[in-house]
């Protein structure tokens, strides 16, 4: 992998948390955690991201643009927060929660 796939990654890792923390709810001081436990792997045609703290793992078809790859960690994020309401509806608040 280039240097430049891993700063976009990077990137990708680090936009995905801050998503993530915001709108699920999660404590900030958890993201060196969730840095640590998130993956993003860029591909030719396809983003693989593994959310580690819910042990989810997402695919998604990616064009190489930028715009699109932030969309798709809009949409990522989206699906993250709500797997952690439904377990907070399901199992109470969570260590994570702010």
């Amino acid at each position: 992998m280039s240097d430049h796939s891993h700063d976009k990654e990077a990137w990708a890792v680090a936009t995905l948390v801050d998503l993530v923390t915001q709108r699920g709810g999660l404590d900030r001081r958890m993201i060196p955690e969730l840095l640590r436990s998130t993956l993003v792997r860029l591909g030719e045609s396809g983003v693989e991201i593994d959310f580690g703290y819910l042990g989810e793992t997402s695919w998604y078809d990616w064009d190489g643009d930028p715009a699109h790859l932030r969309a798709i960690l809009e949409v990522a994020a989206d699906n993250f927060s709500t797997t952690l309401q439904v377990e907070r509806e399901k199992h109470g608040p969570t260590p994570w929660d702010a």
